[in-house]
């Protein structure tokens, strides 16, 4: 097992690097002139006047020429460099990759999930590319080899089989409003998504939640996309050494939705199985807010308001259903399929909030935003799903339609794993080891594989 790291001086370089490229160029234009100055002064002084023909001469001189040369040399390193590791690390730079760090933040007040690795996981891959600690990792040693670990994320309830109701508040004055420090610095927490593809749209904002045995209600009013991204996914960049979540959500009590002054626009994490009972998971791109380059679920997405309203342009379980389906048809590039309408109407059939919605919990790696987690089986099998996914990608790029390619869909390429390989996976906070291999992801993403193992165990969180 791998320490972690926080890495605050590298954080601090690029991202000094990258306000100052421009102000670097001016400083060796600055030390350029200063260099032909000192000429133009030293040849007065030492012959007496100035020659123009003998200045022109002079900046052909060895030592300025090669002043010249590695003044844009060094501006053009410095540019590359920025260009380079800035969309690598832009991630680090906006949320912690310290999971243990936000485990030890918020677990005294704070029900956090928990899975216990079987003996069947591969732990040897597992062991050798975490940077979380197990629980059982004591003394430099673990004491079996079913490693345990926590997850930053909370449960709040299983929603199955549970009557959920919806209350959607759509009065503008009671819409989302950044709190003072937020609002104050949204230039700059903005300006961290640099290297994001960005866009903006209306989002449902959790209010307010309550819950007990045989029911759940959703309090819902509304946010904006770029509210999210200043708040919940910037929450740990620095700004003179401070942060949203060091403002707003510091612990060691994580406050309730209701006296969140966050945006909290609800997402959902689905697991989707084949018809042959493959799972499927998706790398993301290297353009989406969050979690670039990582493993994610079959779908991790945003309530979409375009999806969410219902024809009297309100909220309810069954325009949620909708958003779940319209969101599986698009990220998967379903609409290729060569029997799109048939199969589009028996998703439509089978999917119910009820039966397939399992749980509702937050992400503490986004200072508690709330998410939904739901399970389904696609009538697709996973030859048509591939077939229908890269047509789909193929079309966009020979189109050169990005918003298809980095805003429509998170990621590119596809993984698939049989039903009876879930268990074997080894899962840690930041991603899982499957055959030999060590998939990078988020707490979010397996959290939810670990709601989908608790599910085909018979098992409630």
């Amino acid at each position: 097992m791998k320490p972690y790291k926080e890495h605050k001086t590298f954080k601090k370089i690029v991202k000094f690097s990258e306000k100052n490229r421009g102000a670097y160029a001016l400083v060796c234009l600055l030390v350029l002139l200063a260099i032909i100055i000192y000429r133009v002064v030293d040849g007065i002084q030492s012959e007496g006047g100035f020659d123009f023909k003998t200045f022109i001469l002079s900046l052909i001189d060895l030592k300025v020429f090669v002043a010249v040369i590695l003044a844009f040399v060094l501006t053009g390193v410095a540019n590359l460099l920025g260009g380079l590791f800035s969309p690598k690390v832009e991630d680090m730079m906006k949320l912690t990759t310290n999971y243990d760090s936000l485990v030890k933040k918020y677990e005294h007040f704070s029900k956090l999930v928990e899975y216990t690795n079987s003996s069947e996981s591969d732990y040897l891959t597992g062991r050798k590319h975490t940077t979380s600690q197990a629980t059982n990792y004591k003394n430099d040693k673990y004491n079996s080899i079913e490693d345990a670990y926590v997850f930053p994320t909370v449960i709040l309830t299983s929603l199955k089989n549970k009557n959920t109701n919806i209350v959607f508040d759509d009065k503008e004055e009671n819409a989302y409003k950044q709190p003072d420090w937020i609002k104050k610095h949204s230039d700059e927490l903005f300006a961290a998504h640099s290297h994001s593809e960005k866009y903006n749209s209306q989002m449902l904002r959790v209010s307010d939640f309550t819950y007990d045995k045989k029911t759940a209600t959703i309090y819902l009013s509304k946010t904006t996309y770029l509210d999210s991204l200043i708040a919940n996914r910037a929450c740990d960049y620095e700004i003179n050494g401070v942060s949203v979540r060091e403002v707003y959500e510091p612990g060691p009590v994580l406050h309730s939705l209701k006296d969140s002054q966050l945006s909290n626009h609800l997402g959902f994490n689905g697991m989707v199985e084949t018809s042959d009972h493959k799972f499927i998971f998706i790398k993301r791109h290297n353009k989406v807010s969050i979690a670039k380059n990582t493993w994610q679920t079959s779908i991790g997405a945003s309530l979409k308001t375009k999806y969410a309203l219902n024809e009297k342009q309100t909220v309810d379980t069954s325009s949620i259903e909708n958003a779940m389906i319209e969101e599986m048809i698009t990220e998967f590039n379903l609409k290729n399929l060569k029997d799109r309408e048939t199969k589009e109407s028996e998703m439509r059939k089978t999917f119910s909030f009820k039966e397939n919605v399992l749980y509702f919990y937050r992400d503490l790696l986004e200072c508690g935003k709330p998410q939904l987690m739901f399970l389904f089986k696609l009538p697709v099998s996973s030859d048509e799903l591939v077939e229908a996914f890269t047509s789909g990608l193929k079309t966009a790029k020979k189109n050169k339609d990005t918003f298809n390619l980095y805003c429509d869909v998170d990621g590119h390429n596809l993984l698939l794993i049989d039903r009876e390989d879930m268990k074997k996976l080894y899962l840690t906070p930041d991603g899982f080891a499957y055959k030999k291999k060590f998939y990078k992801s988020v707490p979010s993403a397996v959290a939810t594989i670990r709601m989908l193992i608790s599910y085909l165990n018979g098992e409630t969180l």
